[in-house]
């Protein structure tokens, strides 16, 4: 854990040790949704009920279909977007 740019916890279960790369899974989507809280709380974000596309405007992408622009940022969250992942 850091925290003003200074480690203040860390641990590592065998066989990892601190030089050691691993995987990480899951803890990404709970710094995000985490992330996603606050700036709903601070005001950044509405609703998790937003379309995602509504954050991008200035973007475009292939194969535009009504599924891609109903995916909204709880279905990010949720990993419920229906995109096929590969």
């Amino acid at each position: 854990m850091v925290h003003n740019g200074y480690v203040v916890a860390e641990k590592y279960y065998s066989p990892y040790k601190q030089d050691t790369p691993h995987d990480t899974y899951s803890i990404t989507k709970s710094v995000v949704s985490a992330l996603v809280g606050i700036a709903i709380q601070e005001g950044y974000i509405d609703s998790v009920d937003d379309s995602i596309l509504d954050y991008f405007p200035e973007r475009t992408f292939e194969n535009d279909d009504a599924l891609k622009r109903s995916i909204t940022l709880e279905h990010l969250l949720t990993m419920s977007s229906g995109l096929e992942c590969f």
